[in-house]
């Protein structure tokens, strides 16, 4: 025999990826003019330093926030600096 539950509420619908908090939070708090560093040795095709969390930050500010950026390697290699220019 099946029992019925009443009052049990129903969860929310899981869409897509799981959102980077992370991400999100950093993106909400940056203004114009704002920047960060993050330490890097992965090389790009065309040469650029990346790491794995500058891609989709990048890719979540255009979509969601729709801010632009500008990144610039340091002198050394080692980090990369991303502006929030727009």
């Amino acid at each position: 025999m099946v029992n019925i539950d009443k009052n049990i509420p129903i969860p929310p619908k899981k869409w897509g990826k799981k959102r980077n908090e992370e991400i999100h939070s950093l993106l909400e708090n940056m203004d114009i003019g704002d920047s960060f560093a993050l330490e890097t040795d992965a090389t790009t095709a065309s040469g650029k330093k990346y790491v794995q969390f500058l891609i989709p930050f990048k890719t979540a500010g255009y979509k969601k926030y729709k801010y632009k950026f500008a990144e610039r390697l340091s002198n050394d290699g080692n980090k990369i600096r991303i502006w929030r220019v727009a």
